[in-house]
């Protein structure tokens, strides 16, 4: 959590409550809230995200609005929210309900998927490699976001890809935090994309989605280790019991 006063976010004043405005807002907030900036229980004013985000309170409220529906923030007592906490429990879900999602979805694009779809698939793991190889964290969850994003996007299915906003909302929260405790992490996950890539590049369903259950196992094993192995309780910011 970035210590009181040091945090930089707005990029404008502009206060008028135009529809981007609005989305600008919320995005901005979830992007706080999934890299840890703004941690568990720390409490949320309108007055204070107004002055920080440079907008007028209407945008952040209903921002905190859309945020407590996807489970990040939690109303308090008077005019506040704050962020919620997450659980190990509620992490192994999630990682268990991507997995099987995300596993069908690489089976049938295998299978639909277009040489475009898988070019541009393609491009987000070379981000990723690149990133790795650099030891630039920021760039290599960029091209993670993007790669589940675009598997989602050629899925073609809206429900899907709506459960999968929602499990993002936990899993999102690991992404900055897992590359700090298990550094290896971004380049072995990168050379998992790329093994996932390059099977519905050879239109071998069972490959892909084999290859992609294996690493959403190693990745759900990995990060919830050092939840049960008690590093929940140095990083309480993230963390509730």
């Amino acid at each position: 959590m970035m210590p009181a006063g040091k945090r930089v976010v707005a990029d404008n004043k502009d206060c008028v409550e135009t529809p981007s405005a609005l989305e600008r807002t919320y995005a901005r907030l979830r992007q706080l809230i999934l890299q840890g900036e703004f941690g568990p229980g720390e409490r949320l004013t309108g007055a204070r995200l107004s002055e920080l985000l440079g907008v007028s309170r209407t945008p952040v409220r209903a921002a905190l609005v859309r945020l407590e529906a996807e489970g990040l923030v939690e109303s308090t007592a008077g005019h506040s929210a704050r962020v919620r906490g997450m659980n190990t429990s509620e992490v192994e879900h999630a990682y268990d309900v991507a997995a099987g999602l995300e596993g069908m979805l690489v089976y049938r694009l295998a299978a639909q998927g277009t040489e475009e779809q898988f070019e541009e698939i393609s491009d987000a793991v070379v981000q990723m490699e690149q990133a790795a190889t650099s030891g630039n964290n920021h760039a290599w969850v960029v091209g993670d976001m993007r790669f589940h994003r675009l598997l989602a996007e050629y899925g073609n299915n809206p429900l899907l890809s709506l459960m999968l906003e929602r499990v993002d909302t936990i899993i999102g929260r690991l992404r900055f935090l897992s590359l700090h405790v298990i550094p290896q992490g971004a380049q072995m996950s990168a050379h998992e994309h790329r093994a996932v890539t390059d099977a519905m590049f050879g239109r071998d369903g069972e490959r892909a989605r084999h290859v992609h259950q294996v690493h959403w196992e190693r990745v759900r094993e990995a990060n919830t280790h050092f939840l049960r192995q008690g590093f929940s309780g140095s990083a309480g910011y993230l963390f509730r019991t």
